[in-house]
């Protein structure tokens, strides 16, 4: 079966530390599903984002950056409205490419919410994990 995996709780090369504890749930699961990371980074309104790269611990789950606009100071709702964007064309892509059975998220906002508002225009079923974000 098949895991999508979506957070901006993972780990890159500028922040190696950031999301060890989902690295550690992927690897468990790793044995019974094949994975794969979108990672939503938040970025300035006008920024395109960072260059991100994985470690080379987690080339195996083929994460996929994406930069996603957040305004802090417009509220929540901005930012999962703008992290649902920018999620939308990567879905539609892994959708056409790689069919996902399963998506797991592990935060809240706005990952989570931001995935919610896209499960039924790409039928979906989604599990939220609230993990505490370090970062």
């Amino acid at each position: 079966m098949r895991l999508l995996f979506i957070s901006h709780i993972f780990p890159d090369g500028n922040e190696p530390w950031r999301g060890i504890e989902n690295i550690a749930l992927l690897q468990a699961l790793a044995d019974r599903w094949d994975i794969r990371a979108v990672v939503p980074r938040p970025v300035g309104a006008f920024s395109r984002g960072q260059g991100w790269h994985p470690r080379a611990a987690d080339v195996a789950f083929h994460p996929q950056f994406v930069a996603a606009p957040a305004l802090r100071i417009l509220g929540a709702g901005w930012d999962v409205r703008r992290t649902a964007g920018a999620l939308r064309k990567p879905l539609d892509r892994l959708r056409r490419d790689w069919h996902f059975d399963a998506v797991l998220c592990a935060s809240l906002l706005p990952d989570a919410c931001a995935v919610s508002r896209l499960s039924r225009e790409f039928q979906f079923r989604f599990v939220a994990l609230a993990v505490r974000d370090e970062s």
